[in-house]
């Protein structure tokens, strides 16, 4: 269940108010309309991916440097199912695809355990996400996913998360 709250913690509102001010003809933002740039102070929480057409595949194009040092690397240029996303992997990449299917933003909050050892010695972490899918070109096909990601404490995931809500249009 959607955290009313969540709407209103830094730096979602900010950036909740940036997509809201970018045209959406079939009511979704599309990815020539999104300049990085125009929330640069935001960047370092940002993951942008690619939606491969061949492989339905998500293929990380950027990550801030907040998500590398959650992460403990770069794993710019590498693929969504390729990553280390613990014992919810299959949970992790289904919200992604519900997110295309639903063609809406998508908030989630969840805790991360990694199976391998990492380098950084990080073998868990929590975060906030909020998720947008952005269409393709001229098309009505979602090719990307903007994600905006916050690190949380461990304590403040209080349970697994049934993974998150998708958000109405006006609340995001």
């Amino acid at each position: 269940m959607l955290n009313p709250a969540f709407l209103r913690e830094h730096p979602f509102p900010e950036f909740i108010s940036f997509m809201a001010s970018l045209p959406r003809e079939t009511g979704c933002v599309r990815y020539s309309d999104f300049d990085l740039m125009d929330i640069y102070h935001l960047a370092p929480m940002i993951v942008l991916m690619d939606i491969e057409e061949s492989s339905g595949y998500f293929k990380i194009r950027f990550v801030g440097t907040s998500v590398v040092e959650m992460y403990g690397k770069d794993n710019t240029g590498r693929y969504l199912h390729e990553l280390d996303l613990g014992p919810y992997e299959t949970d992790v990449l289904g919200v992604y695809d519900e997110l295309v299917a639903h063609r809406q933003p998508h908030w989630t909050r969840d805790e991360i355990v990694k199976q391998r050892r990492p380098l950084d010695g990080r073998e868990f972490f929590a975060y906030e996400r909020l998720s947008y899918p952005l269409l393709e070109g001229k098309s009505d096909e979602v090719g990307h996913v903007l994600a905006l990601l916050v690190e949380r404490p461990i304590g403040q995931v209080e349970e697994r998360l049934k993974w998150g809500a998708f958000i109405e249009p006006g609340q995001a």
